[in-house]
């Protein structure tokens, strides 16, 4: 019975395992389809800005390449600007008791934002009134499920600024434009949710925080138990130490995230607000590389004192986190306010896949043959992933 127990536990895992892999194979750790609308209202009524789509995006919907060559070249884009704005003016409509009209500029551009070059196309809106704006998006929901538009809409009134953020997606499609200026609770309410959604979607992020809970698991490396058999009163230190109960569990848990939060939030606020400024192709390749490691030294176990392990690197996630902050861009009035509530945001999302996966490393440490399998086989699969990130960061491969 406990043969059969083992062998399903370990079947179903690798199962897991196998079906999260397949799924995230297809994807880089940020990859995901974005695009940008950026407005400011003047006092007549017109709302001048642009919105900033990825070619990738536009390919797929429009046909931007057009001799079909997989090269895309920037007169192909050009020569596709008529398609992309008659495209776009049926999938994203501005109304009040009349639609407002859209008008395209021929100023169009590259851009680079979070490390993805994105098409930059000037617009500007005519509104009737001053009235509250209706806001539907509609645009590539079809082909691509998990695509967003963030919203950044200036306003000036009363000689004070205020900007209105939004993220539509296929689930929310619509909002309502006011000129009332957000208030700190709406700052506050956007950032902490746009924190939990962006480590979530991180994998690199995800992966990390796994391979650094993987060896509170039981797992000790075929070295380290060579070492501990020489004496047998470490053996039934060894033999305690994988009978540690639950709770002792959540404490070794409880400092590891502490030293990873301490250290993000530090350098998560410092870049966010300016003080911090390095190059994010370096930034993300270090993040990369703290994945591949952990996840290595979870079967080598060359470093045991995990703590400071997870502080090192956590300031690399703290300014991968402020690269997304960035995107999204901060209000001028509330800096601080969306900074922090971006940061509890991240704190949150990391919460809940620390509670997620808790009770399945304590179930591991349960059953010996299953954690001497499925263990290292996920360590080896969190690796690949970090190195494949390094070199596709690197620009090494495409």
């Amino acid at each position: 019975m406990r043969f059969f127990q083992q062998t399903l536990f370990t079947v179903s895992l690798y199962f897991a395992l196998s079906t999260a892999s397949l799924f995230c194979n297809s994807l880089s750790a940020h990859e995901f389809s974005t695009a940008q609308l950026s407005l400011k209202a003047d006092a007549d009524n017109n709302h001048h800005g642009f919105i900033a789509l990825r070619l990738q995006d536009l390919q797929q919907q429009v046909g931007v390449d057009r001799n079909n060559d997989g090269k895309l070249t920037w007169q192909e884009t050009l020569t596709s600007l008529p398609d992309i704005h008659n495209y776009l003016t049926a999938n994203l409509q501005f109304k009040q008791a009349t639609p407002c009209a859209i008008s395209w500029q021929d100023s169009a551009k590259l851009m680079t934002s979070y490390d993805e070059t994105l098409l930059r196309l000037p617009l500007s809106i005519q509104c009737a009134t001053s009235d509250s704006i209706q806001v539907s998006y509609q645009a590539f929901f079809a082909r691509l499920p998990q695509h967003k538009l963030l919203i950044n809409w200036r306003t000036e009134q009363s000689e004070q600024s205020s900007v209105q953020q939004q993220i539509l997606s296929q689930q929310k499609t619509s909002f309502e434009f006011s000129y009332e200026p957000q208030t700190a609770w709406d700052t506050f309410n956007f950032y902490w949710q746009q924190g939990v959604i962006h480590i979530w979607i991180g994998l690199d992020h995800i992966l990390f925080l796994l391979a650094l809970i993987l060896p509170l698991a039981g797992y000790q490396s075929s070295r380290r138990i060579a070492n501990k058999t020489a004496s047998s009163t470490v053996q039934t230190a060894a033999s305690t130490n994988d009978d540690r109960s639950l709770l002792q569990l959540l404490k070794h848990v409880a400092w590891l995230v502490t030293f990873f939060t301490l250290a993000h939030s530090l350098t998560l606020i410092l870049t966010a607000l300016g003080w911090i400024n390095l190059p994010s192709q370096w930034i993300e390749t270090g993040i990369a590389l703290s994945v591949m490691f952990a996840a290595i030294n979870v079967i080598t176990q060359w470093v045991t004192r995990l703590g400071w392990l997870t502080f090192a690197f956590g300031l690399l996630h703290g300014m991968g986190f402020a690269g997304a902050l960035g995107e999204l861009g901060l209000p001028q009035h509330n800096q601080v306010l969306g900074v922090l509530a971006f940061n509890l945001g991240v704190e949150v999302g990391q919460l809940v896949i620390v509670l997620l996966t808790l009770p399945v490393f304590y179930l591991l440490r349960r059953f010996t043959t299953a954690r001497g399998i499925v263990i290292p086989a996920s360590a080896t699969a969190i690796a690949l992933f970090g190195g494949f990130w390094i070199l596709e960061r690197l620009n090494i491969i495409g």
